[in-house]
């Protein structure tokens, strides 16, 4: 016995229109990318890849790697998915991190290196009590 439901995604199937369909997979599971900027041994993750970033925002990232004494003639940009972060940090010597994204799993990444998190370059251009907590961890993590 066929209850109402059924009957109408019948007729509807027969005349060729379909209720429901089934989602791509690419939807249903989407990666999540991590930016990165790897200078020297120090990884710094961005919410946006490192080539978008406002000029303002390039300038304060640029300032904040100057202070703890960071080469910047070797700069490398990247994206890779969330789940080949730690194998990148691995097979790069990275020491430290300073995590701008707030999206990665830093517990993880705690064990392999010392990681400093702190807002968004866009937060802390608005903010100076931001940046004032951000220089006291540098300071006592680089120890600059």
């Amino acid at each position: 016995m066929l209850n109402p439901s059924i009957k109408r995604n019948l007729i509807l199937k027969e005349m060729g229109i379909i209720r429901y369909e089934k989602r791509p997979f690419s939807l249903n599971k989407k990666q999540k990318k991590s930016n990165l900027l790897l200078t020297e041994n120090i990884l710094t993750l961005l919410s946006i890849p490192y080539t978008e970033l406002k000029k303002d925002e390039h300038t304060l990232l640029i300032n904040i790697l100057k202070s703890v004494k960071i080469n910047l003639k070797k700069k490398e940009s990247f994206e890779i998915d969330s789940k080949s972060l730690l194998n990148f940090i691995e097979g790069n010597d990275v020491k430290y991190i300073i995590d701008f994204s707030s999206k990665s799993n830093i517990n993880e990444l705690k064990k392999t290196c010392t990681v400093v998190t702190t807002y968004s370059l866009a937060q802390l251009i608005i903010s100076n009590e931001s940046k004032k907590s951000l220089w006291i961890d540098l300071k006592n993590k680089f120890n600059v």
